[in-house]
């Protein structure tokens, strides 16, 4: 794959101008000492043990260079961002800026000495590398809390050094996907990756591990695999469900394991009881390639993490490579034809879409970041150019292909030079790339060859074994004639502000200036090179942290210091997104930032930010968000004018429109959208109301197909009713629900941070298994409709496991006869948006239960034997109420069946009644899962989780994002 380019504002700041580089040791403290400039070894160096660093010898560090323990604090304040409320965020997101701000410094300082000192002798070296195991990379270093390790070739794996700086991005790659995966219990290290004088170094915390703490995957090249711990192969399940990474056999004959991921990843649980990831270059799988491509192209030419996603199917990790042996045939197949989804229908309709560009949008188009955006790689730039016809397009394409094309040449060169010099230094270097630069320019003899052949050997599939196969089919039949002089579709200008970009050369303002003006009279000297840097590609913690902390700044403040810091929250979510244009959190918090900052606009400038809103949750395929703005927009839209109130109505349908697109199941989504319809009809006369009922009608339909247990509140009136007239409650097109049942439905919140709209949605009727509004953070929201007091109402409500993939169905007859009265104050202060108030028996000891006779057997409440249990009510201590539930809660005859009751309570002060099941999942611990009930107030707050406890015999209110969902009052506090 190629190697990813990123905005200015995603990469480090620049060394201070004026900085000496020549004078690196000054700079530098000596990290460690040592007799005779040799090591001291210690066992514990920072607590990191690892079964490939059994055998690390570290040197004792000075005790006037403190070392930071980049983990701890990493992990600490990612903690503290998941367990504070909105409060305390504002705080968390600025330590955690400055946390990644200050580690992509230290790495960025002390990567460069290493990579300046990359060929002298080791007892020259200012750092000194340490023998930690392993092959690949060559010579390790580790200072500052921080393992160092070149990426390059040492021992022919990947068949040359800029292979193997792509295996590394892959592994920033990878190593992303799980942190944004946001498993609970999965951790990463902090890593960033340092480019400079050719050389790519990956520099990563030290991590607690042991000898021994390999818990997950293999570390021996697949001689032995790990799947030992039941909780790691749980998680590692639920990362692989949303990268869409599939589970496969991997191991000998003799030892086989199933995991999920690249049987080389690594999981390892620390000396501090957390569960660590490790080697992440393999994450994504390789592409099928061509006949006669290189055998180790499975470890770099990999697909793009959007790509991956979004394939119908999962893909294996371990696809065309040896690990990949059981069921190869298959996994195969599905690469392959993932990897022809890719060039027949995603290639071609990009760049249908790009042709399709007027020249001034062009000049602003960040073209890669598109790219990623739909899952092509770099490398597919002449495929794109091939399909396009605008003449300004295929400029655009070779411009960037050229870009790239000279960069690699270019950090060939400098490797090849440093090798020569050996000694750290400036001034050979400088004069390599402006000699570079003019024969780029036309000012060197050799020129004319160069931009003739040269430049296309390196574009095209004859390119040289060290170059790589850059861009297939870039150039045209007459483009790669030998006597085509390429330089006269180029811009030249745009290939060197490119090349500072991803280079990190900067050039001076006025050879800049001469190079718009005139290209063909300049010649680069000295001085116009100002600069040579070193660049750092890190996790994008950086510029997210920053725009999130100014999302929460704004909101606290008002007017135009308001927008100003809305703006700048969103040129850092645009900075963060630039090299993975697909994470979930930075497009959530993007997405919600636009949602705060439209409530207070109106006219175009609203509309503008609910457009870019909703591009941001269609690019995460957030259905749930996408339907929440349209249910904002129909509340804001109540109390506006009537012209407001229309394009507020218009808006409201186009999220809807787009929630639907992503899912063609979404019930709830059609339902509002027949609402919206349904309102602006009543506004209307004539024919235009007649259609907007008919539309109307139709959503309904639609909505009451997908979910036949809807009822219908304000069905469209016949042809012909007055101008906002109510129609009458018996003109519904549709059937409606049986009147003695109510059913619970999906939308909850979940736990969205930033979430712009705080309150649940409108209550509405439902009934389906499984019908409810699930997006790709697996949070359902559960709600009632009917009235809570009628005498024998069903309650239906399916509670999903968003791990194990299994519900529990529960009826629940006589509701307006459970009554829940207690003295304690503080039992009642945890129900939350009840539909009616507990009934005034205060002075009753304790949660006293009563039940009525159930009616008759339902459909949906099939009779069950008496059931008995025992309530305790925490915030009175052990207590001596009595529950006599019988038949209260009956199964759905295609769902488990309660086989016994047990008492317990969720930790905050209500009382819960958990019970077990006969359900069998895949769960290594299903054995212990308790399915738990709330029962609070008449209306009723019905609350159920799934959630497994491995440690502990007993139910585990849901403190650790084991998310509950309740049915007739919302969540209830924590």
């Amino acid at each position: 794959m190629e190697e990813q380019w990123r905005g200015h504002g995603n990469e480090d700041e620049e060394v201070e101008e004026g900085e000496d580089e020549t004078s690196y040791p000054a700079a530098l403290e000596p990290s460690f000492d040592g007799e005779d400039g040799g090591s001291t070894p210690y066992a514990n160096s920072n607590g990191y043990y690892h079964e490939a660093y059994g055998k690390l010898e570290v040197l004792k560090p000075q005790e006037r260079i403190p070392i930071r323990n980049w983990n701890e604090e990493f992990q600490s304040v990612l903690g503290g961002i998941a367990r504070c409320g909105d409060a305390g965020k504002l705080d968390h997101y600025n330590k955690l800026s400055s946390l990644a701000h200050d580690f992509v410094y230290v790495a960025k300082t002390y990567g460069k000495i290493i990579i300046l000192e990359r060929f002298l002798p080791s007892g020259q070296k200012t750092i000194k590398p340490v023998d930690i195991g392993g092959t690949a990379g060559g010579e390790k270093y580790i200072c500052q809390g921080i393992l160092f390790k070149f990426a390059v070739d040492t021992v022919g794996i990947y068949s040359g050094d800029e292979y193997s700086s792509k295996a590394a991005g892959h592994e920033l790659k990878g190593l992303m996907g799980y942190y944004q995966c946001q498993i609970e219990g999965v951790h990463v290290p902090l890593c960033t990756l340092i480019d400079y004088r050719g050389f790519r170094l990956i520099a990563m915390s030290i991590l607690p591990l042991y000898y021994g703490g390999l818990v997950y995957g293999s570390n021996d090249g697949g001689l032995s695999i790990h799947a030992d711990d039941p909780l790691m192969n749980h998680m590692m399940k639920r990362a692989a469900k949303k990268l869409n990474i599939k589970g496969h056999v991997a191991g000998r004959s003799t030892d086989k394991k199933f995991i999920y991921g690249p049987t080389d990843i690594e999981g390892h649980k620390g000396q501090d009881d957390r569960y660590y990831l490790l080697d992440f270059a393999r994450v994504y799988p390789p592409e099928a390639m061509p006949e006669g491509s290189p055998k180790a192209s499975y470890l770099y030419c990999l697909l793009r993490p959007e790509f991956v996603k979004r394939n119908p199917v999962p893909l294996s990790s371990d696809a065309f490579s040896r690990f990949g042996q059981h069921h190869k045939d298959v996994h195969e197949r599905e690469v392959v034809e993932a990897t022809q989804r890719l060039h027949r229908k995603v290639i071609p309709r990009f760049a249908a879409w790009l042709d399709s560009q007027d020249e001034r949008r062009l000049k602003g188009l960040k073209l890669t970041q598109l790219m990623h955006r739909e899952g092509i790689n770099n490398r597919h730039l002449g495929r794109i150019r091939f399909l396009v016809s605008s003449a300004p397009v295929k400029q655009l394409l070779l411009n960037e292909m050229l870009s790239r094309a000279i960069k690699c040449s270019l950090r060939l060169m400098l490797r090849r030079k440093m090798e020569e010099t050996t000694l750290p230094s400036e001034e050979p270097y400088r004069r390599e790339l402006i000699d570079y630069f003019n024969l780029v320019l036309g000012k060197r003899p050799e020129s004319d060859h160069f931009w003739k052949v040269e430049i296309k050997v390196m574009l095209q599939l004859k390119a040289s074994r060290v170059l790589g196969r850059k861009f297939v089919n870039g150039l045209s039949t007459d483009e790669a004639a030998a006597d085509y002089n390429l330089k006269r579709d180029v811009s030249m200008l745009t290939v060197f502000t490119r090349l500072q970009t991803i280079m990190g050369v900067r050039l001076a303002v006025k050879a800049l200036q001469q190079l718009a003006m005139s290209p063909d009279s300049l010649e680069l000297v000295y001085p116009d090179l100002l600069k040579i840097s070193a660049k750092a590609k890190h996790m994008d913690i950086i510029s997210h942290a920053e725009g999130a902390a100014l999302c929460i700044q704004a909101m606290n403040t008002k007017g135009e210091e308001s927008d100003r810091l809305f703006n700048l929250a969103m040129a850092k979510f645009d900075t963060a997104l630039s090299s993975m244009p697909d994470n979930q959190l930075i497009l959530k918090n993007w997405g919600d930032g636009l949602c705060e900052q439209m409530k207070t606009k109106a006219g175009e400038e609203r509309d503008r930010l609910v457009w870019k809103a909703i591009d941001k949750y269609q690019q995460m395929r957030c259905t749930l968000s996408l339907t929440k703005l349209g249910e904002l927009l129909h509340r804001l839209a109540s109390d506006q004018t009537a012209e407001e109130r229309a394009r507020l109505y218009l808006l409201a349908a186009a999220t809807y429109s787009a929630a639907t697109e992503l899912r063609p199941d979404l019930w709830q989504a059609f339902y509002s959208w027949g609402d919206i319809l349904y309102e602006q009809a009543r506004a209307k006369a004539g024919e235009e109301a007649e259609k907007l009922y008919q539309l109307s009608g139709d959503k309904y339909a639609r909505a009451f197909a997908l979910n036949p247990g809807l009822h219908i509140h304000h069905p469209p009136p016949p042809h012909g009713t007055p101008d906002g007239a109510a129609p009458p409650a018996t003109s519904a097109p549709t059937p409606s629900a049986p009147s003695s049942t109510a059913t619970a439905t999906t939308a909850t919140a979940g736990k969205e941070a930033g979430d712009p709209s705080h309150q649940q949605q409108q209550q509405r009727g439902g009934g389906g298994h499984g019908q409810g509004s699930q997006d790709d953070d697996d949070e359902t929201d559960r709600r009632v409709d009917g009235n809570p007091h009628l005498k024998y109402d069903v309650y239906y409500a399916a509670f999903e496991d968003e791990d194990e993939e299994t519900s529990l169905s529960l009826s629940m007859t006589s509701l307006s006869s459970l009554l829940l009265t207690s003295s304690s104050p503080s039992l009642a202060s945890h129900l939350r948006r009840s539909p009616s108030p507990p009934p005034p028996q205060a002075g009753l000891p304790g949660p006293t239960f009563s039940l009525s006779t159930p009616p008759s057997p339902t459909r949906r409440s099939p009779p069950v034997s008496p059931i008995r249990g025992s309530l305790v009510d925490p915030t009175r201590g052990t207590g001596d109420s009595s529950f006599a539930p019988a038949s209260l809660f009956a199964p759905s005859p295609d769902l488990p069946s309660l086989s016994s009751w047990s008492t317990g309570s969720c930790g905050s002060g209500l009382p819960l009644l958990p019970f077990t099941t006969t359900t069998t999942t895949s769960s290594p611990y299903a054995h212990r899962h308790r399915h738990s009930v709330a029962i609070a107030s008449p209306a009723l707050v019905l609350g159920a989780a799934i959630c497994p406890d491995h440690d502990h015999d007993h139910f585990v209110f849901p403190d650790r994002r084991r998310r509950p969902y309740f049915a007739g009052g919302g969540p209830l506090s924590r």
